[in-house]
């Protein structure tokens, strides 16, 4: 079994330590707490949606979703994902197709 000696724990307590400090430091720049103003995104949004409730937008919505276009499992356009998407004036899914060979590329 392998020990760790004093010198090797104390290094990753400092390690430990440091990472909680920087992890915990504010940053003013990313505060939305502060000058801020985020109500124009709430672009289809419900006035109140709270647990269990269902969600229904307010203003037409269209959601991109990217998939993988693999040789060995095609899309089908009958996948249940698909048909129990909601369909209806409120959101729409529009898949966006990747083929295989361009996210398998080596980067060497």
């Amino acid at each position: 079994m392998y020990q760790l000696s004093r010198r090797q724990l104390l290094a990753a307590g400092a390690g430990a330590a440091a990472l909680a400090l920087a992890g915990c430091s504010s940053d003013k720049q990313g505060d939305t707490k502060k000058g801020q103003d985020l109500t124009a995104n709430k672009e289809g949004a419900m006035d109140s949606y709270g647990v269990g409730d269902q969600f229904k937008a307010t203003a037409p919505l269209s959601f991109s979703i990217m998939m993988l276009s693999n040789a060995a499992y095609p899309y089908n356009k009958d996948w249940l994902f698909f048909s129990s998407w909601p369909s209806g004036p409120t959101s729409r899914c529009s898949p966006l197709w990747y083929p295989a060979a361009t996210t398998t590329r080596s980067a060497v």
